[in-house]
């Protein structure tokens, strides 16, 4: 019996290490924006808010906007209910995870 996940073994392979990291690096802090979708609020009309930028502070100053550095994360800027592209407010927060 093939206990494959997604009956690819290069993909599975890759997908297990991931899982079974000791010590995944996660951000020390996040942007989020607060944003809305430019679309018919009859048709759409979707806010919320969406990541701008996560970061893991380091010891020495990158070229960031920051001096940290910018981690890999999905930062489109796509309305999650109709696809649409969303319009980005002035209102950014930055928010620190908590230990647990």
């Amino acid at each position: 019996m093939d206990e494959s996940k997604y009956k690819n073994a290069e993909f599975d392979a890759r997908l297990e290490a991931l899982e079974n990291q000791p010590d995944p690096p996660v951000p020390d802090y996040v942007q989020l924006t607060l944003s809305l979708c430019p679309t018919n609020s009859a048709k759409c009309g979707w806010t919320g808010w969406l990541l701008e930028a996560a970061f893991r502070r380091c010891p020495e100053a990158l070229k960031t906007s920051t001096g940290d550095e910018l981690m890999s994360a999905i930062t489109n800027q796509t309305c999650p209910r109709c696809g649409e592209t969303v319009y980005r407010s002035s209102v950014t927060k930055t928010f620190v995870p908590t230990s647990n």
